[in-house]
C-alpha cells in the first residue's frame, strides 16, 4: 500500500513549507478522541487509566476462601 498523501506531507514539513506543529493540529484536530486517545497510549505518549495497576482502589483484594466462610445463608 503506497502512503502517497502522508509521504508529501512529511516532505512538506522536511522542506519547510509546513510545520510539524501545524501537521500535528491539523492531524489531532481532524481525529475523534478517541482515536487520539488510542494513539496517545499506543505510541507511550500519554498513560492509559485503563491500564493503571496502581488504581485497585474499587476493587481492593478480597479472599475469597474467608469471603466464602463468612457467608451467612440465612441473609
Amino acid at each position: 500500500m503506497s502512503r502517497n498523501s502522508t509521504n508529501e506531507v512529511i516532505a512538506s514539513a522536511e522542506n519547510g513549507s509546513l510545520s510539524w506543529e501545524t501537521i500535528a493540529r491539523c492531524a489531532l484536530g481532524y481525529m475523534s478522541e478517541d482515536e487520539v486517545h488510542d494513539m496517545a497510549v499506543t505510541e507511550g505518549l500519554i498513560d492509559d487509566p485503563e491500564d493503571d495497576d496502581d488504581n485497585d482502589d474499587d476493587f481492593p483484594d478480597v479472599d475469597e476462601a474467608q469471603e466464602w466462610n463468612d457467608f451467612d445463608p440465612d441473609c
